[in-house]
């Protein structure tokens, strides 16, 4: 066993694993802040 390697997920590659790791954030923060924009709470501008 090559203990330099570090856990690999036999299925999916770890840039799979990155980007959706991202999409989920990038989901669950777009929801959330459609929430608070609904409840009222005024979106900022970069």
């Amino acid at each position: 066993m090559n203990r330099g390697t570090g856990f690999r997920w036999p299925w999916r590659r770890r840039t799979e694993i990155v980007r959706a790791v991202d999409d989920e954030l990038e989901f669950h923060l777009a929801a959330r802040a459609a929430e608070l924009e609904a409840e009222g709470l005024a979106s900022r501008s970069p």
